[in-house]
């Protein structure tokens, strides 16, 4: 009896991956941020990228990354590359950026590299009668093209001048000669070795020095016990003034130096 023999062909068909998974195709690649800004006029925050010449994108979205999570801003057309949002956000802090590409019919880019904008903080020593400013690095930049800051003030809302300039590394300088009753704004500008620039937000003080009091006289020291000293001064009663540094000395001859600040001073006696 002969034997038969059946063979069977069974072809499988495994469908692409993105498929497989149920969702659309790749999307394109993420933009390159350029740089992102803070507008001196607005104070709004500027952003700026470039997209690959091979990726065909419908649309840009507009993000703010906020603990490593992007918050979407706003969705533009494919033709726009820079975006101005209307935030007070860059005078409270350093604002981080960040956008991706879309196209009809496939995932999402992956967001771009976020870059982060600097934030400037002034404050005044009466004292020594200068500005002590410090800004927060921008980050974006490698240290190859990221160059110098340089520092701009103006006085009296008349034009911004420059002042001083740092290297990429240095995120504070020291402004003197601050004059009273004038108003001091201040932005710093970091430079790229192309020459761009990103701007931090504007921070201002206007400066009202106290009246001093014309003159204080010692009226008596006295010894009070074993190791005390009791001591009347009288201040000339126009000033404004309510705190004052105390000197000392060891010995005569010996120069003088602080030690100690009495502050609440309400009345011409202290």
């Amino acid at each position: 009896m002969a034997t038969r023999i059946y063979i069977f062909l069974i072809i499988l068909i495994l469908p692409a991956s993105g498929l497989a998974q149920g969702g659309p195709p790749p999307g394109p690649d993420p933009p390159i941020i350029d740089y992102v800004s803070v507008d001196t006029a607005t104070g709004y925050v500027y952003i700026t990228w470039k997209i690959n010449p091979a990726d065909t994108v419908d649309r840009s979205v507009i993000y703010e990354q906020i603990d490593f999570a992007g918050q979407v801003i706003d969705t533009i057309g494919k033709d726009t590359l820079e975006y101005l949002w209307a935030t007070s956000k860059a005078g409270y802090g350093a604002v981080s950026m960040t956008v991706a590409s879309d196209r009809d019919g496939y995932k999402l880019s992956p967001l771009a590299d976020a870059h982060t904008t600097m934030f400037l903080t002034i404050q005044y020593d009466s004292c020594e009668k200068e500005m002590k400013l410090s800004w927060t690095p921008y980050l974006g930049w490698d240290s190859i093209v990221y160059v110098k800051h340089e520092i701009y003030v103006s006085v009296d809302n008349g034009p911004y001048f420059t002042i001083d300039q740092t290297d990429y590394g240095v995120h504070n300088t020291v402004h003197n000669n601050i004059e009273d009753n004038r108003r001091y704004c201040y932005f710093v500008k970091a430079i790229r070795s192309d020459g761009a620039g990103s701007f931090s937000n504007n921070a201002c003080r206007q400066i009202q020095h106290p009246l001093h009091p014309q003159w204080i006289n010692a009226e008596q020291a006295s010894a009070v016990g074993e190791d005390q000293v009791s001591m009347d001064f009288y201040i000339e009663e126009s000033g404004e003034v309510t705190s004052f540094q105390l000197y000392k000395s060891d010995n005569p001859g010996i120069p003088l130096f602080p030690y100690e600040i009495i502050t609440d001073v309400s009345g011409p006696t202290l």
